[in-house]
């Protein structure tokens, strides 16, 4: 029986190429969609698991208020917390602390590469499973003397050597190099890992031999690394909350107390430490990744993925569905003949279902064939690191086996329920229709360009935002301005000098100087506390080579003595929050602890941080304290590629050891953009899919509508009809769903286009041209998809339709 249910099954594919072509098309698009998906899915849910002690192990995470009352939520925390629960209390067997290097380099030859350097606990190669190669794990960081490096490393500095015993050359931001034994190599950590490196020392190298720093790098309030505790396997996880509790405020309650007796309002501090599953750090943006940690991202994002899954795998079986109930009434006599002949309803199911497994079989192969070849280009628009192995895992390949199962099933079950619930003296006596059917596969229809309405909108909606992004005016110039680093420990050193002689290079018009990007402190203003409020010490060229207009006052320069001492630049922002109306700004009364502050000038607003942020307070202050190591050079216009020989070869001069590593900020501008980017890129690629197979399912309905009102339009071409009409009248019946399937999917889309615009704080208005312009898309593709079958029947001879009557 089955082979015969198999011989009659591909009969049907081969006699009916159009119907198989449109549904093999469809079905394989989608799954290629999914299956691309599904890996991405599977990724991000498989970090931090390959880890043995894993379910023990627990990132220490922290809540803080600040005077204020704002609550900031910290995946980061000092050095005493780790060793302090451990010690107090017995819930917790082992601690790790993790920090990672600045510009680390290991020496080959005479050149220092740049490498992944991570300082941690000599706990962590028997805490973790990173795979051990060579060397002992209990002891490989317990010497300061000694480093652990990975397989890469190894083969990269020794090549077949075994490096265990042997000595690297590791130096510091350009600062002399030192030898280091290797104590131990591991495996290389896989791609899912938050914690990557190439190279581990031990954490006791950042202990200070300064007594002051010390004991400041004890205070419980600073935050710099990731502390992991390892849970006693019989504690309590619910309840280590409150002990840790007790213990934060043994060691908090005198710098606290002191807080709330220097402050005027009686107001301190608050901290609290919770306990963060090493597998959920890799989806949990609230608690940021960072100091080692890599590869952070977003639980939403694979949910979201998840759902533009499932959207194209609905347009792909809403299109066999459609077209094998269009088709059943050609199969209508064979049903009635087979059922007249014994064939029981659970016989015919079983053949129209077995039908639907195959196609979804043959449709599987092309799939992973074309899921293998676009896995590249799809790690690259994910920013993911997915290799074609994981097309071949077993756990891949079981996932990809219920796929086929349940696309099989989705698509197949409700026809395959229709064709064996025909009776045989309804399709064996005459004409055959299916009634109530139809209306059914008009709304899956109307469905499937639901979806892809919503999809295309919210594609229009992501250009015109990111349009908006690329050519807003900004407030400060990008063009033909690069920035760079200098090293921490050499900016005193090499700052100044190395400016002066960039200054007199041909090519280069200004340079000028910034310290990190946007620190923040608390003043105090007419003798009132503030928020948070931004600060960067720059020399006296930036403002103006940033191109940032004056609004009042003046810029800073040499000329002025207490520009480097107490005087201030501040932008609009400031003077509109913490200025009382009417005022004088440059009266206002400032102090940061216990320094007055001057404003002498007041600088126009601009967008410092991304369109997702309003422009808040920023203070400028001379750089005195050399930390002004942000180097900005601009050059001259279409001289970019003489330029920056030039200023390489000024930069080794005073840093000959780390490579120079710089950016334009036209590219920095857009780079904080590039989640958003690439989910816009995404979204475009699947509204094209979806809009693809839905076409392809009008294209299979017009051509089956077609064929079954071949003789009606002979006739009507031999009583007059013009091509024209034909064509409106084969058409307009598509269109009509096509146009109510877009008006349903328009308030939909400005629903979750609107949400996912409140993420920015600068946005485009929803325009009703948009949704007219998608929906002028949709109709004209769906009129091109349902025209190019109507023309064709209309333009036939009806002298060759009309015959056999």
């Amino acid at each position: 029986m089955l082979r015969n249910y198999l011989k009659i099954a591909f009969r049907n594919l081969w006699q009916n190429k159009v119907y198989s072509f449109v549904n093999l098309a469809g079905l394989t698009l989608g799954l290629t969609v999914v299956m691309l998906i599904m890996l991405y899915v599977k990724d991000d849910l498989s970090f931090d698991r390959m880890h043995a002690k894993g379910p023990q192990i627990f990132r220490l995470i922290q809540d803080r208020k600040d005077l204020q009352g704002n609550l900031s939520k910290m995946g980061n925390t000092g050095m005493p917390q780790g060793p302090a629960f451990v010690r107090e209390l017995g819930d917790f067997e082992a601690y790790c602390r993790f920090k990672n290097g600045w510009n680390t380099l290991v020496k080959k030859g005479n050149e220092g590469i740049t490498e992944n350097l991570m300082y941690a606990d000599n706990s962590v190669l028997t805490m973790f499973s990173f795979e051990v190669l060579a060397g002992d794990a209990r002891t490989a960081l317990k010497d300061l003397k000694n480093v652990v490096i990975t397989d890469r490393m190894a083969e990269k500095y020794f090549g077949s050597q075994d490096p265990v015993g042997k000595l690297i050359q590791i130096g510091d931001e350009g600062a002399a190099f030192k030898p280091f034994v290797v104590a131990a190599v591991v495996k290389h950590p896989p791609a899912n890992s938050s914690i990557q490196f190439d190279l581990l020392m031990s954490i006791d190298h950042l202990v200070s031999p300064d007594p002051q720093q010390r004991a400041n790098d004890e205070n419980w309030f600073n935050a710099s690394l990731n502390t992991f505790l390892l849970v006693n396997p019989k504690a309590n996880v619910a309840q280590l909350g409150k002990k840790m509790e007790s213990v934060t405020k043994k060691y908090t309650a005198d710098f606290l107390e002191s807080v709330r007796k220097d402050n005027k309002e009686g107001k301190t501090y608050e901290m609290k430490f919770k306990l963060q599953p090493l597998h959920e750090i890799h989806l949990n943006p609230e608690y940021y990744a960072s100091n080692g940690l890599e590869y952070w991202s977003n639980e939403r994002y694979p949910k979201i993925l998840t759902g533009l899954a499932l959207l194209v795998l609905v347009i792909a079986c809403i299109n066999f569905v459609n077209l094998t109930l269009a088709r059943s009434l050609k199969r209508a006599k064979e049903i009635g003949i087979r059922k007249a002949t014994g064939g029981t309803r659970q016989h015919i199911l079983a053949q129209f279902l077995g039908e639907s497994f195959l196609l979804t079989a043959l449709a599987f192969i092309p799939s992973w064939l074309l899921a293998y070849l676009l896995l590249p280009t799809f790690s690259e628009l994910t920013d993911k690191h997915l290799e074609s192995t994981y097309l071949f895992q077993p756990t891949t390949l079981v996932l990809f086996g219920a796929l086929l199962f349940l696309v099989a099933l989705l698509a197949g079950f409700y026809p395959a329920l229709v064709l064996s619930g025909f009776r045989p003296i309804e399709t064996l006596r005459g004409p055959f229709k299916l009634t109530g059917r139809q209306t059914f596969g008009k709304a899956l229809v109307v469905f499937q360009f639901v979806l892809a309405g919503v999809l295309i909108i919210g594609t229009v909606i992501a250009t015109r935002q990111f349009n908006y992004i690329a050519q807003a005016e900004l407030g400060y110039k990008t063009d033909n301005i690069l920035r760079f680093w200098l090293p921490w420990d050499q900016i005193e050193k090499v700052a100044a000098p190395l400016k002066n002689e960039l200054a007199q290079l041909p090519y280069v018009e200004k340079v000028s100087s910034k310290s990190g990007d946007w620190n923040s402190t608390i003043y105090q203003i007419n003798g009132k506390s503030t928020d948070y409020t931004y600060y960067e010490y720059i020399d006296e060229n930036h403002l103006q080579l940033m191109g940032i207009p004056l609004v009042q006052g003046r810029y800073f320069s040499s000329k002025y003595a207490l520009d480097t001492v107490s005087n201030i630049i501040v932008n609009e922002a400031f003077v509109r929050e913490f200025v009382p109306k009417g005022q004088n700004p440059f009266t206002l009364s400032i102090r940061q602890q216990d320094k007055a502050l001057n404003i002498v000038g007041i600088v126009k607003d601009f967008h410092y941080a991304s369109f997702k942020e309003k422009i808040k307070p920023i203070v400028w202050a001379r750089d005195t304290r050399r930390q002004a190591g942000c180097v900005h050079v601009q050059i001259t216009a279409n001289h970019q590629k003489e330029a920056l020989a030039q200023i390489k070869k000024v930069y080794k001069k005073y840093v000959p050891y780390l490579p120079l590593e710089y950016y334009f900020l036209e590219d920095f501008r857009m780079e904080r953009y590039a989640d958003d980017l690439r989910w816009k890129q995404i979204l475009t690629y699947t509204s094209l899919v979806a809009i693809l197979i839905a076409c392809l399912g009008l294209f299979g309905l017009a051509t089956f509508v077609t064929e079954q009102r071949t003789k009606e339009i002979g006739i009507r071409k031999v009583l007059g009809a013009g091509v024209t009409s034909i064509v409106a009248l084969l058409s307009k019946d598509f269109l009509k769903l096509v146009l109510i399937g877009i008006l349903i999917a328009c308030p939909v889309a400005y629903y979750f286009g609107n949400q996912w615009l409140q993420d920015f704080a600068y946005r485009v208005e929803i325009n009703a041209w948009m949704f007219v312009f998608a929906g002028a898309v949709a109709m004209v593709v769906a009129l091109g998809t349902v025209a190019y079958q109507a023309l064709k029947t209309a333009l036939t001879n009806p002298a060759n339709t009309l015959k056999t009557e």
